[in-house]
């Protein structure tokens, strides 16, 4: 397995984009599925430098696990997109995506990360925690249901 920093223009991110859609759909329902192209819709670039970026970790000639990152402020990236192929979960795979991340943003100069989950992902929860994340609003969903969780560097 090889890890792969790339950005939004990657060939192997449309079946991550669709894996993660379908993912939303069976969790959230059919508007699940909208959020990941709306979201690159109002964000074009997010994914790429000088913004942002893309962890994959690619066995052969597919990606079974992602994480993406964009710049929220000076001193703090945001987390988005951070997913298993289903088939390849329980491996530790969205844990080394995590590690890869964490460290690739610390040499980038960033003190301080972000991100939020969706209320249907329980897994995704007990993965920030277990690997020290601190979250927000006691772990209280925000007004769309989001958990909110930050980490410092």
């Amino acid at each position: 397995m090889r890890v792969l920093l790339t950005d939004a223009g990657d060939p192997l991110l449309p079946a991550v984009y669709a894996a993660i859609s379908a993912d939303y759909r069976e969790r959230y329902g059919p508007g699940g599925a909208t959020y990941v192209t709306r979201d690159d819709a109002e964000n074009p670039g997010q994914f790429s430098e000088p913004l942002g970026g893309v962890v994959l970790l690619v066995d052969g000639d597919s990606a079974v696990a992602a994480g993406a990152f964009t710049r929220h402020d000076d001193r703090t990236a945001r987390l988005k997109r951070i997913w298993t192929d289903p088939t390849r979960r329980r491996e530790g795979l969205s844990r080394r995506v995590l590690a890869e991340l964490e460290s690739l943003l610390r040499e980038r100069g960033y003190s301080a990360l972000m991100l939020t989950t969706g209320p249907n992902q329980p897994e995704a929860v007990a993965l920030y925690l277990a690997t020290g994340w601190t979250p927000q609003l006691d772990l209280a969903a925000n007004e769309w249901g989001e958990r909110g969780f930050t980490k410092q560097l």
